[in-house]
Parts: structure tokens; C-alpha cells; sequence
């Protein structure tokens, strides 16, 4: 009786070890609270690997010219078939006050300045004069120089004595005419009939400096 009574007991232990079927899912809980503060940040990571070498710049202290309230720069643009641009700075400025291109130039008071520098001409030693009397002397330019039908802005060039050899510029307001006079071999003063002079020369008179200060001045 004993051994059943124990017997019975096991059999109701090992019972309860059987696990039943699931039950239906429950319902979905609340959603949680509120996001909590940002933590700190964290340690850097390890440097990454250097990229490749970017395609040169351009020089460095590079400036391409620019126009003022005055000078108005002369720049050419070319476009490569490739895409490519290419900008050459001319050296030239339109000169707005005085309607003529210049240069950058030493003049005459040894300044930098914009200069219109074209019909040189020779200020003296022409041996050739603008009166019967042959007391004025005139200057003389050649033809070939010019792009202008009458010019009236001349230029006259010194080279400095220096170790460079630079020259400074002289610009002057002048007259051409249309004849000239020379002294003869017996020291008269005659007309100068010599055609050679009037096919590749103008004669030019009234010469008068136009002062530095009347060109921009640039300086470094």
C-alpha cells in the first residue's frame, strides 16, 4: 500500500513537467518613453589614407589684369576645343579719358604709368624746319608706324643710362604739315624737294609735352 501510495505521487510530480500548448499573443505593450540626451562624443577614428594629388593652380601672387575706373584692360580669351580656357593679358588699357590705347611705361618723370606710346618720333637732329627762315625745326615720324590717318599724340624715347638699359617715354601733342625747309650748301634756307622725306616721313611741328601727371599712374 505504501508503494503505491508513492508510486501514485511520482506519477502526478512527472505530471506536471508537461508543458501545454501556446497560448494566443498578448497585446503590444506601450511604446517607450521619451529619447534620452545625446551621449558624449566619441574618440576620433584613425586618420584616412591622402587622396591623389588635385591638378596644379595657378601661380602663386597671379593677378590677371583688371580694369579701373579710368583704364579699361585689353585681354584676349581663347577656347580650347577640349573645354580649356585661356586668357592673354595683352599689357594694353583703353585709356577712357584721353579715347586711345597705352602702355604700362616708365615716363618721362620716371614713374610707371599708362602711356600711349606709338608714332615715334625723332624730337631732334632732323635737320629740316617748318618756316622759310629755318629757325624752327621740326620733328620726324615715319609713316609705316602709324594706324592713324592724322596722329596728333607723338613719343619720344630716351634709354636711361643704367645698368639695364631701360628707357623712359616722352609724349608730346603735334601738327603734321605738309611741307619743310633744310639748309643748303651755300647756308641758305631753301624747300625741302626731296621726296623721299614726304613718301615715308610726316613732318611734324608745334610740338608740345603732354606732363606725366596726366597718365595714370601705377605703382608696386
Amino acid at each position: 500500500m505504501k508503494k503505491l501510495s508513492i508510486s501514485l505521487m511520482y506519477l502526478m510530480l512527472m505530471g506536471c513537467q508537461i508543458e501545454g500548448p501556446a497560448g494566443p499573443e498578448g497585446p503590444q505593450g506601450d511604446p517607450g518613453g521619451p529619447v534620452g540626451p545625446q551621449g558624449e562624443q566619441g574618440i576620433p577614428g584613425p586618420q584616412g589614407e591622402t587622396g591623389e594629388q588635385g591638378p596644379p593652380g595657378p601661380s602663386s601672387g597671379y593677378v590677371p589684369a583688371t580694369s579701373g575706373s579710368r583704364l579699361t584692360a585689353i585681354v584676349k580669351n581663347y577656347n580650347g576645343d577640349d573645354g580649356s580656357t585661356y586668357t592673354e593679358i595683352t599689357g594694353r588699357y583703353f585709356d577712357t579719358v584721353l579715347n586711345t590705347e597705352c602702355y604700362i611705361a616708365t615716363a618721362g618723370d620716371l614713374t610707371k604709368r599708362c602711356l600711349p606710346i606709338k608714332n615715334i618720333i625723332s624730337i631732334s637732329g632732323s635737320g629740316l624746319y617748318a618756316d622759310i627762315s629755318c629757325t624752327r625745326e621740326i620733328a620726324l615720324s615715319q609713316k609705316q608706324c602709324y594706324s592713324e590717318q592724322n596722329p596728333v599724340i607723338f613719343t619720344s624715347y630716351t634709354c636711361m643710362t643704367n645698368q639695364y638699359n631701360q628707357y623712359f617715354y616722352r609724349i608730346y601733342n603735334g601738327t603734321i604739315i605738309g611741307a619743310a625747309y633744310q639748309v643748303n650748301s651755300n647756308g641758305v634756307c631753301v624747300e625741302l624737294l626731296d621726296t623721299w622725306y614726304s613718301d615715308n616721313y610726316h613732318f611734324i611741328d608745334n610740338m608740345e609735352e603732354i606732363l606725366p601727371d596726366t597718365f595714370v599712374l601705377f605703382t608696386e
